[in-house]
């Protein structure tokens, strides 16, 4: 299927920003203590609404 957003190379956008930290994530590959307590937070939250998705749907059937 011929899409016009493809042919015109509007398939996404990439701010100056995200790529500048592209580049910087890849010149310092290694987090900091606080950046991987945050990752580390966020992936927690993350499961936690997983599970909670997971218990709903589970309740509705």
């Amino acid at each position: 299927m011929f899409s016009i957003k493809n042919f015109l190379n509007l398939g996404y956008y990439t701010s100056e920003l995200d790529k500048f930290l592209s580049e910087y994530a890849k010149k310092h590959p290694k987090l900091s203590v606080s950046q991987r307590e945050e990752m580390e937070k966020h992936q927690r939250i993350a499961k936690g609404l997983q599970y909670g998705n997971d218990l709903e749907g589970r309740a509705q059937k």
